[in-house]
């Protein structure tokens, strides 16, 4: 058990290092670090990934940096942050998933014809 907690120890150093080619793993590597509610080491991570070109991992990392500065209460930096990521082009941002709270007939009709007006893809 202690070999398999210093090689998870050590793969994490070697991706916080910057060795890691691939950007998911550095989107994982920040995941787990805000699991462990190691907050700035996460969002220095996913800060890391604003470097890339466009893409999923890119748009997730702006997402979990607006989650982060919603929670802060730095509303105009997690706005900031929401719309780059509205920006990106990325088709995952346009995919919502179904409402939390159960909606009348007639309101979720409404959300619906307003959201596919605003151009996001829903069911």
């Amino acid at each position: 058990m202690f070999l398999r907690y210093k090689f998870a120890a050590l793969a994490c150093q070697w991706v916080e290092g910057g060795h890691a080619e691939d950007p998911r793993d550095v989107y994982c590597l920040a995941r787990v670090l805000e699991r462990a509610s190691l907050y700035e080491r996460s969002e220095e991570q996913y800060r890391r990934l604003l470097a890339q070109a466009p893409g999923p991992v890119r748009t997730a990392s702006l997402l979990r940096l607006a989650a982060r500065a919603k929670k802060a209460g730095q509303m105009e930096t997690a706005v900031a942050y929401w719309e780059e990521a509205a920006q990106s082009g990325d088709s995952a941002w346009n995919a919502l998933r179904a409402p939390w709270l159960p909606l009348a007939e007639s309101e979720r009709n409404a959300l619906l014809s307003s959201l596919r007006s605003a151009g996001f893809a829903v069911g």
